[in-house]
């Protein structure tokens, strides 16, 4: 997967894209269109806030989550939270 650590994707559209492994770390992803999108073995530890079209059982496709706001502004904070995030979400495989 790519390395888009920090980048600036606000607003982008990126639906359907297939972001496989990408390291989305810090990412600004606030308001971007992620309907439909891979993000299986993604780490989203970006902002996420008002991301478009996007389940939370589509979050839990990523590897990592941790760091991450949530498009409702939550933060998942620590491994542990990212586990029952999973959990709840239907994310644990």
């Amino acid at each position: 997967g790519a390395n888009m650590r920090i980048a600036k994707m606000a607003g982008a559209d990126l639906r359907a894209a297939y972001m496989k492994r990408t390291d989305l770390e810090r990412a600004g992803l606030r308001g971007a269109d992620l309907w439909d999108a891979n993000l299986r073995g993604t780490n989203l530890g970006g902002d996420l806030t008002d991301a478009i079209d996007t389940t939370n059982k589509q979050l839990t496709q990523a590897r990592l989550l941790m760091g991450a706001t949530l498009p409702d502004g939550t933060v998942i904070e620590d491994e542990d939270q990212w586990l029952e995030f999973k959990a709840k979400y239907g994310g644990a495989e």
